[in-house]
């Protein structure tokens, strides 16, 4: 029934498209509903009937319906819109033209507004979240920077050690090589004076010893200075060369570092840089959160405002409803009347008519009438019978006003009556929902029994097949087997047969190993594999 719940919810089907018009649909039944009970002064009823609306209303404005209801509502009619466009035009071709108070079209314009103003709180939030992204972007290159640059310094210092340590190298290969050509040159000197002639002293003897230890050294000394001296030239090549080797690392390190204190003062530049767009974006973040504090203030502020203004626009939307319900009543009333006014309208076209011509006939009297007084009398005469026809036809007026309130209270008698049949429309619509449930339990204890006979009938094969081996069974006698009936091996003098003494057929040793009792015997008895695995399991 209406006044519990509404039987489209209370069946608890899942909300889709079908089940949300045919809620519309009842709860235009049920606002006709209301206002006639409003109209028939039942006011108890009416309250009931509103309370399933708004049970109904609130169905529809659940969470779990915002995937069907999705998109832009209207607060009058409550049709779902997929634009804004859309709702605004609906708006005004359909409820524009509606007589409304000043406050609902304010909470209407309000309304409006706070759907304008999403796209600029979306921009503005999305404009925060470039603004804290291209920030933490480049917080990440400073320190990437300062990271580089620390590295370029640690490069730079390792390389002026390297240097200092070359230039050390230089001097000590340098100091070497000074000590080496003065060894060669003390080397030279001391060979130039073993190779010069030697003067001629006036003592014979000391001469003659000279030359004999001359003589003596010659061959010694100059194949080690030759040795000699080859070794200091090798030493002095490979010093050379060192310092050939050292000299050119030297540019190439001086070439780097020149490169590297380039590097680094562009480095630092470009930190300084961001430093400095990282502190023009701080002050626009501080700005655009202090536009968003500000916003989320008056966005708050508005929420209140929409929340007061929503109590509002329900209690007004009830108002309206209710208006709405009466002016419909009325418009039924005034085309009943209008289709009077009409005929009447046309009566009255008739007796205008006949007015007019009267008054013509009378305008002719009045100009005889300054020709005689008779036939003034004579007019006043005929006014007389124009007033009692306009009596006449004043009564036919009230009659048609009688007939209308009795047609009035026909309607209001058939409202009763299309009343009595929805309430036995959803009685019968509440038993059938009854019996498709009964129907579906019984088709439900239908189908399990229908498995209970299957398993029987299954159960009463196998027990069929099982008594039909058991009573085919006969010895079979040696003559007429040639081979194993289980694995098909050919009997021979080494391959014998065996009789399983349940069965009765005939098995090769491998095949009727096994041993069990049977129902014939209790002592256990040659049987073959299918026997044993019957008879262990049947035991």
């Amino acid at each position: 029934m209406f006044h519990r719940m509404s039987w489209i919810i209370g069946t608890g089907e899942p909300p889709n498209k079908f089940t949300i018009e045919r809620i519309m649909d009842e709860n235009d039944l049920l606002l006709d509903v209301i206002n006639n009970k409003l109209a028939a002064g039942n006011f108890v009823d009416a309250a009931s009937y509103q309370m399933v609306l708004q049970r109904n209303l609130v169905y529809l404005l659940e969470p779990n319906m915002s995937e069907i209801t999705e998109g832009y509502l209207c607060p009058e009619c409550l049709l779902n819109l997929n634009s804004e466009a859309a709702l605004i035009s609906h708006f005004k071709k359909n409820h524009g033209s509606a007589p409304k108070d000043s406050e609902v079209e304010k909470l209407v314009g309000d309304y409006g507004n706070l759907i304008l103003d999403r796209p600029a709180d979306e921009t503005v939030s999305r404009l925060s979240l470039l603004l804290t992204t291209e920030r933490d972007s480049a917080l990440s290159e400073v320190s990437q920077l300062k990271d580089r640059s620390a590295q370029l310094q640690s490069q730079l210092q390792a390389t002026c050690h390297e240097l200092s340590a070359k230039e050390k190298e230089l001097e000590e290969v340098k100091n070497k090589l000074e000590d080496s050509s003065r060894k060669l040159g003390a080397i030279q000197n001391e060979r130039n004076t073993f190779v010069q002639p030697q003067e001629q002293s006036p003592n014979r003897q000391i001469k003659e010893r000279l030359e004999g230890n001359l003589g003596k050294v010659e061959p010694k000394t100059p194949d080690a200075s030759k040795q000699l001296i080859v070794e200091l030239r090798k030493e002095i090549d490979s010093l050379k060369a060192n310092l050939d080797d050292s000299t050119k690392t030297l540019k190439h390190l001086k070439a780097e570092n020149k490169a590297l204190v380039e590097k680094t003062a562009t480095l630092s530049l470009e930190a300084q840089a961001k430093e400095e767009q990282i502190a023009e974006l701080e002050e626009t973040v501080k700005a655009v959160r202090d536009n968003e504090k500000t916003q989320r203030v008056s966005l708050d502020e508005a929420k209140e405002a929409v929340k007061q203004k929503d109590a509002t626009i329900e209690s007004l939307q009830q108002a309206m409803h209710q208006l709405m319900s009466d002016m419909e009543a009325k418009s039924d009333e005034c085309e009943h009347l209008a289709k009077q006014i009409s005929d009447l309208t046309s009566e009255s076209n008739l007796l205008n008519k006949t007015i007019a011509k009267l008054n013509v006939e009378l305008n002719e009297l009045r100009t005889q009438l300054t020709c005689s007084v008779d036939s003034e009398n004579a007019l006043k005469q005929r006014v007389l019978e124009m007033d009692t026809a306009l009596a006449s036809q004043n009564e036919e007026l009230g009659n048609r006003a009688s007939i209308v309130i009795e047609l009035e209270s026909k309607l209001t008698s058939t409202f009763a009556e299309h009343q009595a049949l929805m309430d036995q429309l959803i009685e019968s619509q509440n038993r059938s929902k009854q019996l498709e449930t009964a129907l579906q339990t019984s088709h439900q204890e239908l189908e399990g029994l229908q498995r209970i006979v299957l398993d029987l009938g299954r159960q009463n094969q196998a027990l069929q097949i099982t008594q039909d081996r058991l009573t085919n069974r006969q010895w079979v006698s040696d003559e007429s087997v040639q081979s194993c009936s289980n694995c098909q091996k050919e009997f021979s003098i080494s391959v014998r047969k065996h009789h399983c003494r349940h069965c009765g057929k005939v098995f090769c040793q491998a095949c009727s190993s096994k041993k069990t009792a049977t129902s014939a015997s209790k002592d256990p008895l040659r049987v073959c594999d299918a026997c044993f695995a019957e008879l262990t399991g049947a035991w």
